[in-house]
């Protein structure tokens, strides 16, 4: 493989990378989105968590606004949480490698925050 297109591959798979690493983050960041809005419901107004066939229901009155605010929250699945960490944590050590290989080839202008 010549030293272009290993600089082509590197650069596609750091781009790739970038794209499911993202992917990632906003499932997680839903999943806590939708665990604090359970807990805060359960907190503040349990009664308006509803379980019906396995699916939990958030509804959350304002206050403020006097409206009704439903949201369903994900299946509890320590499972899939457990494969979505473990996916953010290889996914994370592969960013680190390839922005270590840019580096080496004199590519660091291609790393993103």
């Amino acid at each position: 493989m010549s030293s272009d297109e290993t600089v082509g591959r590197t650069v596609t798979e750091y781009s790739e990378n970038r794209k499911h690493l993202a992917c990632v983050r906003k499932d997680l960041a839903d999943w806590g989105k939708a665990l604090s809005a359970l807990g805060n419901t359960m907190q503040e107004y349990p009664e308006g968590v509803r379980v019906e066939d396995g699916n939990i229901t958030v509804t959350r009155v304002s206050q403020v606004v006097a409206t009704t605010y439903t949201q369903n929250i994900p299946p509890l699945d320590a499972e899939r949480l457990d494969a979505l960490l473990d996916d953010l944590r290889n996914t994370d050590n592969e960013r680190k490698s390839l922005e270590s290989t840019l580096r080496r080839m004199g590519l660091s202008d291609l790393i993103h925050d």
